[in-house]
């Protein structure tokens, strides 16, 4: 056994703290002694790996088309759905679907003796889009994050704008041309509050919700659709600046 000042320990350790400083270096901490001092080389090391691995990630990002990914067909069951989340106290209900939606079920969902104003909207597939024919609108999302942001969206407007109960309902699937696929209902003791809160909840869901559009035109190949965010056309039709 070989003492600690024997020429092969000397070695051993010059190329550890060579090791050391290269790692340090990757690191950013060159010039923290007290750092470098509690470090040891293996997580140096490991961590210098990491680094390195993130830099690469950055600087090489995947090219991924997004008809490259899979559509609700390929992921979503249709017999797990309706599904249906509601607050706690009951006054605020959202839901995904693959049904048509029936106006009078949800306008008799937001009903209250307290309310003198009942506001329902519907939004309903276009023929077009941008001048081009459209011949087929179907939707997909993130189901478990799309219900909570529906409700939290319903719950704060309920609660900024004195609402009585709230019903908000969006299709997913395909939706034909002068169909519906989407239902905000509010009822409030006066119209104010429920015109205003109505368009509230529409403008948070259209910028928030995590549900996608795709759009296919008329003339063009099957599958050539393109899909489109929620919040890429404003309330006029117009087309968000990116």
């Amino acid at each position: 056994m070989m003492d600690d000042g024997s020429p092969e320990n000397g070695i051993r350790e010059g190329r550890r703290k060579r090791l050391l400083d290269v790692g340090c270096w990757t690191l950013g901490i060159r010039r923290c002694q007290k750092l470098r001092m509690r470090l040891e080389l293996g997580h140096v090391l490991y961590l210098s790996l990491g680094m390195c691995f993130i830099y690469f990630a950055i600087s090489n990002p995947p090219s991924i088309s997004p008809m490259a990914f899979p559509t609700i067909k390929d992921v979503l069951d249709r017999s797990e759905f309706p599904q249906i989340l509601t607050s706690n106290d009951c006054l605020c209900t959202v839901s995904l679907t693959y049904d048509e939606l029936s106006p009078d079920t949800i306008l008799r969902s937001i009903r209250s003796p307290a309310a003198g104003a009942n506001v329902l909207f519907l939004g309903t597939t276009r023929n077009s889009f941008n001048g081009r024919p459209v011949s087929r609108l179907s939707y997909s999302a993130y189901p478990a994050l799309a219900l909570r942001s529906f409700l939290r969206i319903a719950e704060n407007t309920h609660s900024a704008y004195g609402l009585e109960k709230i019903y908000i309902v969006h299709r997913l699937g395909e939706v034909a041309v002068e169909e519906e696929s989407i239902a905000v209902a509010v009822s409030a003791g006066h119209r104010g509050p429920a015109w205003k809160g109505a368009e509230e909840i529409l403008e948070r869901c259209k910028e928030r919700v995590e549900v996608w559009k795709m759009e296919e035109f008329e003339g063009e190949a099957a599958g050539s659709g393109e899909w489109r965010a929620n919040n890429d056309i404003d309330s006029d039709g117009k087309m968000r600046a990116a």
